[in-house]
């Protein structure tokens, strides 16, 4: 069955960008792309129905950014990304690690633009690179503005004190702001979500009053960053440095959550 986009999307309220990115998914190698279709085919439903049943539009989005992840690690696995293949992408805590650590990654790049290359996410739409995502660096030469284009667009590494950096301290920045103990105690109440919107609590069954118009809207903006990503690494066949570098960190944080005495890991589709 075709996928037709801007006829099925329109209820979202994407962004140019985000529409343009839902269309390249559709374009990628199966079987990967269905996660990834999944995910924005959960989005849809859990705005469909966020009036009448707004529990269930919040674990349809929640379940949306998870397949945005098993797109990620799908496509590290397919191309053959050394440690890919310990990501577990019916893990949700494998799953429900990657948005932090996304975030944090997103906190570093961030110097980058106080440095002043200004990185953009640029889509030609004519030429040779027409519908690939490409990233483009801007840089003043003795006063003129001139672009770089890193060629894959993740092939460079990020080093603190001559080692990769593991984005750790970043991670702690992000589970402070969360008001939880660490990064370990932020990722599984991540994990947990799923469990709160659909189980009894001890004190009751939960209820939602209204459509959380924020929590949807940050599920929608996580889901796209992690499509981004996803369309980042699975467009270029080749091993880009980056990739490798996050997968290590991302493994180091999975060891870290994965304690052998855990008895609340939260395995499943």
């Amino acid at each position: 069955m075709a996928y037709e986009v801007k006829q099925e999307l329109p209820e979202l309220e994407l962004t140019e960008f985000q529409v343009k990115i839902a269309e390249l998914v559709g374009k990628q190698p199966e079987p990967v792309r269905h996660s990834a279709r999944m995910a924005i085919h959960h989005l849809k439903r859990a705005w469909r129905i966020k009036e009448i049943d707004p529990e269930m539009a919040g674990f349809r989005a929640l379940t949306a950014e998870e397949e945005a992840a098993t797109a990620v690690f799908r496509s590290m696995k397919r191309l053959k990304y050394k440690g890919a293949e310990q990501l577990k992408d019916r893990n949700h805590l494998h799953k429900n690690a990657l948005v932090p650590f996304a975030h944090a990654v997103g906190k570093v790049l961030q110097l980058t633009v106080k440095e002043g290359f200004d990185p953009k996410l640029i889509i030609e739409k004519e030429g040779p690179k027409a519908g690939k995502l490409q990233v483009r660096l801007t840089m003043w030469v003795n006063g003129e503005e001139k672009h770089a284009w890193p060629i894959p667009p993740l092939h460079y590494g990020i080093s603190l004190n001559g080692q990769p950096h593991d984005f750790t301290s970043q991670l702690a920045e992000l589970a402070t702001e969360a008001k939880a103990q660490d990064a370990l105690a932020y990722v599984k109440r991540m994990a947990n979500r799923r469990n709160q919107v659909l189980y009894a609590h001890s004190t009751g069954i939960p209820v939602m009053q209204g459509p959380d118009e924020g929590f949807l809207e940050k599920r929608r903006e996580n889901v796209f960053m992690l499509l981004t990503i996803y369309l980042l690494i699975d467009q270029y066949e080749e091993q880009q440095m980056f990739v490798q570098q996050a997968i290590d960190a991302l493994l180091k944080l999975l060891k870290i959550v994965e304690k052998p005495d855990s008895e609340d890991e939260a395995v499943g589709g």
